[in-house]
């Protein structure tokens, strides 16, 4: 979903996958705009898998916390904690067959337009920032190392004590405590993906996030490298939440011109490569309505040098802009689209 809102553009994509061995996914996500405040909240929660009723704490503390920004107003730090520690007590009086499931939880609020975002994280849920700098774990995982047990008895290895991770805080579990709200970095180009232990555990994760981040469509991205990696090697449920800067302003295509007329890579600062494929379609469709075959050509070399992809259906696009009849380049131009949408998935 991409979004417009006061020349500030940003697109938000969201996905759940049930673990291999779970009749219920106990994750849940959820996200909104606080209309008031030029808002984006997202919220990611994961059941603790001990309880049958996991499911039931997450979503509870995802409708909870997310009413309770709704309703609230002023400022945003202090209606995040209090939102936090109202799903806390909702969760807590769960009743009947529900009563003692717990959650996990990752808060976000970007008021939109801010080069920076508040967040809270309770349990071992993650959130992440992508850059050109690289991935960036921002939160600290609540738990602890213990003897691992089975129906009460320790697990040995080779004669020693197996040790397991326990969580030492939950939405619903116990005093909850202060809620600490965070800021990050979220800058023009950035992204932040917010993941429950199914995704951050799987192998590869930074790879994951970094080949998603590179790409324009969000959708197939996920679907090549996080789906997939959960469908060969998932063992739990996974579920991402994923909100990214995506401005295009005139200084950032001036910059992307230049990249593409020096044919390199190397600007200060950096543009992110989801951004330069960005505003290579846009050379790409300038050059095509004014029959710049040149200025076409010019752009997919520069593009095949990078490894940038273009989507099928922009190919298609340009093809019908273009002719195949008309000058040496213009053919060129046209079979090379025609070759790349061959290619294309």
């Amino acid at each position: 979903m991409i979004m417009n809102s006061s020349e500030v553009s940003y697109e938000i994509y969201t996905t759940s996958r049930r673990g291999p061995d779970k009749a219920r996914n106990g994750d849940c996500v959820s996200n909104t705009l606080l209309e008031e405040d030029q808002a984006l909240a997202l919220v990611v929660c994961d059941g603790v898998g001990s309880h049958a009723y996991d499911w039931r704490a997450s979503e509870t503390a995802c409708r909870s916390v997310i009413g309770a920004l709704q309703s609230g107003s002023g400022n945003l730090n202090r209606r995040m904690a209090e939102a936090v520690q109202i799903a806390h007590g909702d969760v807590q009086e769960l009743e009947g067959a529900a009563r003692g499931a717990t959650t996990t939880m990752v808060l976000v609020v970007w008021r939109i337009g801010d080069d920076h975002c508040r967040f809270v994280s309770i349990g071992d849920s993650r959130l992440y920032r992508l850059s050109v700098d690289g991935v960036e774990k921002l939160t600290q995982d609540d738990t602890c190392s213990k003897p691992a047990t089975i129906a009460g008895e320790l697990v040995l290895c080779s004669g020693a004590v197996r040790f397991a991770h326990a969580l030492t805080r939950a939405v619903g579990y116990g005093v909850l405590g202060d809620v600490t709200v965070l800021t990050a970095p979220l800058l023009e180009g950035d992204m932040l993906i917010a993941v429950t232990d199914g995704c951050h555990e799987l192998p590869g994760i930074d790879q994951i996030f970094r080949h998603i981040f590179e790409r324009n469509d969000l959708e197939s991205a996920v679907f090549e490298s996080l789906i997939k990696a959960h469908q060969s090697e998932g063992r739990d449920d996974a579920t991402t939440a994923m909100v990214r800067r995506i401005n295009i302003d005139e200084p950032t295509l001036q910059r992307c011109r230049r990249l593409v007329r020096s044919g390199t890579s190397a600007i200060n600062p950096p543009v992110p490569k989801h951004i330069l494929q960005r505003a290579g379609l846009i050379f790409l469709r300038e050059a095509a309505e004014s029959r710049d075959s040149a200025g076409m050509l010019e752009v997919l070399d520069y593009l095949d040098e990078q490894h940038i992809l273009i989507q099928k259906k922009e190919i298609a696009i340009l093809l019908d802009t273009i002719e195949e009849d008309g000058t040496q380049e213009t053919r060129r131009a046209f079979r090379r689209l025609a070759t790349l949408l061959a290619l294309s998935k």
